[in-house]
Parts: structure tokens; C-alpha cells; sequence
């Protein structure tokens, strides 16, 4: 049972990698979410890596180009949803449903 297991795990961790990788190489982008042009992919080298401004641009810019990131944003927010929390600073969750 445990190579069962094993393969189940390692099929899905495949899975997760593969699938945005296949769909940003056959052409597939995703529609822009946010009310601000995408954010540029930025200059990537050895120094750019010891500094420590690379990584919140490269994060910004996976975010925007990533096919599976609008849908990411929207499971975040249900998991804040159903765990009781509010997935804004500016909404408090009333009792059944209401805001």
C-alpha cells in the first residue's frame, strides 16, 4: 500500500509542476485581474540574486504570468471564507452570508 501511496503523491506533485508549465508553453495566459498593466519579468543575475529586491519581483511577476494564478487567488479567498475569516481587511463576515 505504501507504493501506492507513493506514486499517488508523486503523480499529483508531477501534476501541479507540469500543468502551468504546459499550458505558459502552448500559449495560454491568463486574463489580467488587477486594474494595473502586468508586472515585467526582471533582470535576473548573480548579483540580482544576493540582493534581497529580486525575489518580491520575481514573486510579482510569477504572479501575474502564472495561467493558474487567477484561480489561486480565488481559493485562497474561499479557504478564508470557510475558515471564518475575512479575505478582505475592509469585509467582516456576518452570519449567513451577509457582509
Amino acid at each position: 500500500m505504501k507504493k501506492l501511496e507513493a506514486w499517488i503523491i508523486t503523480t499529483v506533485f508531477v501534476a501541479l509542476i507540469a500543468v502551468p508549465v504546459v499550458a505558459f508553453a502552448t500559449g495560454a495566459r491568463p486574463e489580467p485581474n488587477q486594474n494595473r498593466p502586468p508586472t515585467p519579468l526582471p533582470d535576473i543575475s548573480v548579483a540580482g540574486v544576493l540582493d534581497r529586491e529580486l525575489s518580491p519581483q520575481l514573486d510579482a511577476y510569477l504572479e501575474d504570468a502564472l495561467i493558474i494564478a487567477p484561480g489561486a487567488v480565488a481559493a485562497e479567498a474561499w479557504t478564508d471564507v470557510v475558515v471564518g475569516d475575512s479575505p478582505s481587511e475592509d469585509v467582516t463576515l456576518g452570519e449567513n452570508g451577509w457582509l
